[in-house]
């Protein structure tokens, strides 16, 4: 198991414009433009950078598209760029090692996990920040169902548990060790997790599990065994 985030590449294209992230010690996020993967004459580009923190990590769009949201992994923050006029706008000072990202299903609330442990929420209108205390453990990524009330957090070996996003109360869904990375599915019905170390049903090794669970319930429904490459 690694003891820091992998290298990740943002990618996101809105009429043709892209905003793309990666872990590094600069302290830029580049935006580009491409054209369609489909394309055998397919370019993409760095057309501008955006001073933001140090080692951006992830970016997630505001509900209305004209503000992306960055957590700034090594300076314990994250940045709202305008992206209009490609200016940083605001700073929010969060926890330990900010890396996931995910707006809440009013879009008024973003909260972010951290690889040092807990969420922060932060109240975009006021720009309040709260602390959640999850238990302990990193938080590795964190999704929310469109229209839910929970956000789901992946956390290593303190497996996987929820946030009730009314009362804050925190939840064990799963106590099987080592989920990465969450997915949701458009109607907010199911909710996909990339293990490492097995999981359910996994044989570990590259050969790892990816779990499906109930998105509104929690419960767990099945898994996805036999791919190549899943965890590692």
């Amino acid at each position: 198991m690694r003891n820091r985030p992998r290298t990740w590449w943002i990618v996101w294209s809105v009429m043709a414009l892209g905003l793309a992230c990666a872990k590094q010690p600069a302290k830029d996020v580049a935006v580009g433009k491409r054209q369609s993967a489909l394309s055998p004459s397919t370019t993409f580009g760095i057309v501008k950078k955006i001073p933001v923190g140090v080692s951006p990590q992830k970016v997630v769009l505001s509900s209305d598209g004209t503000t992306a949201y960055v957590s700034n992994y090594g300076a314990s923050s994250v940045s709202a760029v305008d992206l209009a006029t490609g200016a940083q706008v605001a700073v929010y000072t969060v926890g330990s090692l900010p890396l996931a990202l995910a707006l809440g299903p009013s879009g008024k609330t973003l909260y972010v996990g951290q690889h040092g442990g807990g969420v922060s929420a932060i109240d975009l209108a006021s720009g309040a920040v709260t602390a959640i205390d999850t238990g302990g453990g990193p938080v590795r990524d964190l999704a929310i169902p469109p229209g839910g009330s929970r956000a789901y957090l992946a956390m290593e070996f303190a497996g996987l548990r929820a946030i009730d996003l009314a009362t804050g109360t925190v939840s064990t869904i799963s106590s099987v060790s080592c989920p990465e990375g969450l997915a949701v599915t458009p109607d907010g019905s199911r909710l996909f997790v990339n293990y490492q170390c097995g999981g359910p049903g996994g044989l570990g090794g590259g050969h790892d599990a990816i779990g499906v669970f109930d998105a509104v319930t929690g419960a767990y429904l099945t898994s996805i065994v036999g791919l190549a490459n899943v965890g590692g």
